[in-house]
């Protein structure tokens, strides 16, 4: 910045030299630049406040002052000072950059002391946080019990993620691989539950343990976490493989064992021990083998006693069961021997019997049901000598042979056999009787005719007989033919005098056959003897008659005329060509006269109450002359002329989808006019339009559920009918709308207070609010009241999914809450019903780093000397925990901090003016609460005071001028140096000494002697001793002594006298004293130099990053100083 250079004056033949100092001025000519245009940074959201970003760098050509430049931000486009820059140019966060917008820009820019600026675009790209899953991997194994049922929940797997708006989608795979048969994740919500198809069975695997590896996914990133999921084993009930169950076994006493009836039973755990009950009071079952036995004798063939009959059994394995029917059947055995009702039989008869006649029965009885209660009989004649008779099924002995050659009183003998060759026997004795009587005076040549209407008691005949053994006593009986001809005609059993009846009228027009044969037997007490006697019965002219007291008819409920059953009146009269005609007495009927059809008179319904289903009328038959009356009873039928008929054409019913099985829904009511049967119906369903009969009907009109609504579409309808026993039915349409079931937070309230600590990160994972609901398809809104209400600003709950978060925005601390436990009111909506649940939080004190306010800190102080106070800081700290004692530190060379206080002593002497030495110094300052720290940066000023004075260089300087030199004329050049920096270091030049000698001379502020105005002649080869005063701005100062030696012109010779020379006036002694004065000089300046050097070095301790404007080392006065001077040398003084 500064040079030296050498002008020489010329006038074409002689010239002079005189030294020019060039001093060139720094200026502010160039503008701070960025090594690019553009800076691009990636970081994450989550970074830390005053973590650094990235690094910009500038430069500026300019040296010193200009050369320096500070950077600033620019980030009014992104609506908020998320950053700030150190001056090393470092960018680092400044707010949370969770809310920052990936890939906004900001503008930085250099700015130098002389206000030029340079700038450059930064742009922030927010990278991708990965989603980690929170609650995984569990601290033990996640246990789920077998049979557990489809589709359950398991595990819900919770994840973070600071990139809040990211939707995860999540994966699983299931080693072994069978276990993915078993479960399943949720690819949207992160659910792990069992399979939607198949029951988890632990028996059917060998393998019981499975690592779920889940795989949560950004769409960018992934996270991988290990579910480990035991299936345990559940006792489960033994089961009979069928319903059903079958035995037989014959009948018999207490013990008997029956047929086995293959008990089939498994029991998925296969160390249980299974035994057998029954329930049933006929039966005795082995528990160890189910063996079964009679309890009691059972005997079939005991009227009553069932030959089958139904069971329970159980089987059970100490803790459950399971029971099936077992029906048996008891086997009728051939325990009874067919025995005859008398132990023997005797049967007396003609000899001339005929061939085939029954002589007599035998009967014999099997105690034995079925087949061995049936038996055959057998004649055993072999003491007859021949087979006289035959026997037949029904026990009636008959006449093989003829008796005429049987011996009265013989004896054979007849068994019963049954079917399982038991048999029975009786002896039977044959008597053979004597002869008969004869009816002498029958048959009789003609016909034997009876008037009808002759008395009663009539004698018509007198039967003779003939009777070889006369002292018989005969008995006589008679059998008619028609059988009809018994009413009209009898015997006399003793006198065998034939009569008309003693008790009706022989009536002609009553009987269709008028001609009868009378068989009459006689007996004699031991035989008999039959003859026939024919008889008619003549007409005699009669009223009609009714042949019956009493009628019946019968007819359906119905309109007039409606006809009714035929009475069949059967009316005889006498007169068989009378014409007959019909009337009635009665209110309710008419009747045809000429038919006797009855029909109803007017409408008629049985249903009206009050109406008589049966009547008696009073029917009249006339010929016209005579009559006869008989009674008519009459039903009118009640026939099914109603159809049931429903309160209401359309129910609806309103039902909860998790309605138990068999409970009742509503009920529905028909009504049937008809009385009696037809009044009954049946209620029946059709649920065809359903696809499955989820529904069931009482016999009362209730309707209940057969099938779970689970799957039921709300606002489907069915029909049902109501059927009469008349097949008559009537229908109302059934709609069942599904009421919406409430949603129920299934893990609120918690057994414990959940606990979160302060300074949870911004949006974090507290709690997941999980819902049952019946109505799976339902979607959930969640809500939530705080107590006290600050509690709002630090939590929220996620109004879709129920995760209970942080503030987004405000960072928990401990220590500004006055209230710190805080009772959330958490409510669960499916848009009609909602379930709340309370969730208390309560908040965890954490011990928080101490923050300084700022990020840097300034302090200025003088230079001096080591222990003095520098100055001192007010560091302003923060700490949440004010329980905290804290402590400074810091690692500032020359600089020692309070740790307490925060004041600064020099720890070592401090001098700004010793070359190297900064003005100012930068370093860390540390904050601790004994465990967290913070930094800030600390830069501290050093004021340079003025404690050096100006020295110059010699204690004395020579000139030598001209004496008509022009004013102006450069004499020589004095140099004083002040080894102060900056302003205390410039030096101020004066001149002091004689008025007369001074007022010729100027000198500059570099040191510079001139001529002020032209030096008179007169002054040639004279000496001026004037004195230099260097001074700084504080007074400070240094003196030096010039002398200054006139010399004459160049066109003035000496002036030359006679006298002798002075010493000093012979020039040889000049130039001898002048060169032994000069060498005395230099020495004794080389020697100040030597010692002032030393001292400065000693003192002085340069930093090498510090600048200094201007140094010169001190020189002792006296020292030599390169000059130019004039060819004239005052030492080389020439004789004038």
């Amino acid at each position: 910045m500064s040079f030296t250079c050498n002008v020489i004056v010329s006038d074409g033949e002689l010239a002079d030299t005189a030294s020019l100092n060039v001093v060139i001025n720094n200026i502010n000519d160039n503008t701070p630049t960025f090594t690019t245009s553009t800076y691009e940074f990636s970081v994450f959201a989550d970074i830390a406040v005053n973590d650094i970003i990235g690094s910009v760098t500038a430069s500026d050509d300019d040296i010193g002052e200009f050369g320096t430049f500070t950077y600033s931000l620019d980030q009014t486009s992104l609506g908020m000072d998320y950053f700030g820059i150190h001056e090393g140019g470092q960018i680092y966060v400044k707010e949370s950059l969770l809310t920052f917008t990936s890939g906004s820009s900001l503008t930085v820019t250099a700015t130098d002391t002389g206000d030029l600026s340079g700038s450059a675009t930064v742009t922030v790209v927010i990278l991708n946080s990965p989603p980690v899953i929170s609650n995984l991997p569990l601290t033990s194994v996640l246990t789920v019990p077998e049979n557990s049922g489809l589709s359950a929940s398991v595990f819900q797997v919770l994840v973070d993620d600071i990139n809040s708006d990211d939707t995860h989608t999540y994966t699983a795979t299931v080693n072994p691989e069978i276990g993915s048969s078993l479960f399943s994740i949720d690819a949207n919500s992160g659910l792990v539950s069992t399979s939607s198809s198949d029951v988890i069975d632990y028996e059917e695997y060998s393998v019981h343990s499975f690592v779920m590896s889940i795989t949560v996914s950004d769409g960018k990133d992934v996270n991988v976490k290990q579910l480990l999921i035991d299936v345990t084993n559940v006792n489960e009930a033994p089961i009979f493989l069928r319903d059903i169950y079958f035995s037989s076994g014959s009948e018999g006493g207490a013990g008997t064992i029956l047929e086995s009836p293959g008990f089939s039973v498994t029991d998925p755990d296969a160390d249980s021990v299974l035994s057998f009950s029954i329930a049933c009071s006929e039966l005795s079952i082995d528990p160890n083998t189910g063996s079964l036995s009679l309890k009691s004798d059972y005997d079939v063939d005991i009227p009553g006693t069932p030959i089958s009959f139904t069971c329970n059994v159980i089987v059970s394995d100490g803790e459950l069961t399971d029971t099936a029917s077992l029906n048996v059947v008891i086997n009728n055995i051939n325990d009874n021997t067919p025995t005859f009702t008398t132990s023997t039989y005797e049967f007396s008869v003609f000899a001339d019997i005929a061939v085939n006649d029954i002589i007599g029965s035998v009967t014999a009885t099997d105690d034995d049901i079925g087949e061995f209660g049936t038996f055959t009989y057998s004649l055993d004649q072999t003491s007859l000598g021949m087979d006289y008779f035959g026997i037949h099924e029904g026990g009636q002995i008959y006449v093989k042979e003829s008796l005429l050659t049987f011996t009265s009183g013989s004896s054979l003998t007849v068994a019963a056999t049954d079917t399982g060759d038991l048999s029975g026997s009786v002896t039977v004795t044959v008597v053979i009787l004597n002869s008969p009587p004869v009816i002498s005076n029958l048959p009789q040549t003609s016909v034997l005719t009876v008037p009808e209407n002759s008395g009663l008691s009539a004698s018509v005949f007198q039967v003779l007989v003939d009777d070889i053994n006369s002292d018989d006593t005969h008995t006589y009986t008679a059998t008619v033919n028609p059988e009809i001809g018994s009413s009209l005609f009898s015997i006399n059993a003793n006198s065998g005098l034939v009569s008309t009846s003693s008790s009706d009228v022989i009536d002609y027009e009553g009987y269709s056959v008028h001609s009868f044969v009378m068989s009459i037997t006689v007996s004699d007490g031991k035989d008999v003897n039959v003859k026939q006697l024919l008889i008619d019965v003549t007409n005699v002219n009669e009223a009609p008659i009714f042949l019956r007291d009493g009628y019946f008819s019968s007819g359906s409920e119905g309109g007039t005329g409606t006809i009714l059953e035929s009475p069949d009146f059967s009316v005889t009269d006498p007169d068989a060509d009378s014409v007959l005609s019909f009337s009635i007495a009665c209110s309710e009927l008419s009747i045809d006269p000429n038919t006797g059809s009855l029909s109803l008179k007017s409408d008629y319904d049985v249903d009206i109450p009050g109406t008589p289903m049966s009547f008696t009328c009073n029917v009249i038959v006339s010929d016209g002359e005579l009559t006869d009356t008989a009674s008519l009873n009459v039903v009118i039928n009640n026939i099914n002329d109603n159809t049931p008929t429903f309160t209401t054409s359309t129910y609806e019913f309103s039902v909860f989808a998790d309605i138990a099985v068999n409970d009742i829904i509503g009920s529905v009511t028909a009504t049937d006019d008809d009385i009696g049967e037809f009044g009954t119906f049946t209620y029946s369903l059709d649920q065809t339009s359903l696809g499955m009969d989820y529904f069931g009907i009482h016999e009362d009109g209730q309707i209940f559920v057969k099938e779970s609504l689970l799957t039921f579409t709300s606002g489907s309808s069915l029909t049902v009918t109501a059927t009469d026993t008349g097949d008559l039915s009537g229908s109302a349409t059934v709609t069942v709308v599904i009421l919406n079931s409430p949603p129920v937070i299934s893990n609120l309230p918690l057994t414990y207070v959940l606990t979160v600590p302060e300074n949870s990160g911004l949006s974090a994972s507290v709690f997941q609010v999980l819902v049952d609901d019946i109505n799976s398809d339902d979607t959930h809104t969640y809500t939530a009241t705080f107590n006290p209400e600050i509690g709002s600003s630090l939590f929220s709950i996620d109004a879709n999914c129920g995760l209970v978060k942080t503030s987004a925005f405000t960072r928990i601390d401990f220590e500004s809450l006055s209230k710190r436990t805080f009772v959330m009111q958490v409510t669960v909506s499916d848009g009609e019903m909602e379930d709340v649940g309370q969730l208390i939080l309560e908040i965890a004190d954490e011990n928080e780093a101490p923050v300084f306010g700022r990020d840097s800190y300034n302090v200025y102080g003088n230079e001096g000397k080591a222990g003095e106070l520098f100055g001192r800081v007010e560091f302003d700290v923060n700490d949440p925990d004010t329980a905290d004692v804290l402590r400074l530190d810091s690692l500032c060379p020359g600089f020692d901090l309070d740790s307490n206080t925060g004041e600064i002593t020099l720890s070592a002497d401090y001098d700004v003016d010793v070359p190297g030495t900064p003005t100012s110094v930068t370093c860390d300052v540390t904050v601790s609460d004994g465990q967290l720290t913070d930094t800030a940066l600390l830069v501290i000023g050093i004021n340079n005071l003025n404690d050096n004075s100006p020295i110059f260089h010699n204690n004395s300087y020579t000139f030598v001028v001209k004496v008509n030199s022009s004013s102006g004329s450069f004499v020589g050049v004095v140099s004083a140096i002040d080894n102060d920096v900056g302003q205390f270091g410039i030096v101020k030049y004066q001149l002091l000494g004689v008025e007369e000698q001074i007022k010729y001379f100027n000198i500059s502020d570099e040191g510079e002697l001139m001529t002020k105005e032209v030096l008179p002649i007169e002054f040639s080869s004279k000496v001026f001793e004037l004195t230099v005063k260097a001074e700084d701005v504080d007074g400070k100062f240094d003196k030096a002594s010039i002398l200054v030696l006139l010399e004459p012109p160049s066109d003035v010779m000496p002036m030359v006298n006679d006298r002798h020379l002075t010493f000093l006036e012979d020039p040889k002694n000049i130039a001898w004293v002048a060169t032994v004065g000069a060498v005395l000089a230099l020495c004794a300046g080389l020697a100040t130099f030597a010692i002032i050097r030393n001292e400065m070095t000693r003192v002085a301790k340069p930093y090498a990053s510090n600048k200094i404007d201007k140094w010169v080392e001190p020189r002792k006065k006296g020292s030599p100083v390169s000059l130019s001077y004039s060819q004239w040398e005052p030492w080389h003084i020439k004789d004038f």
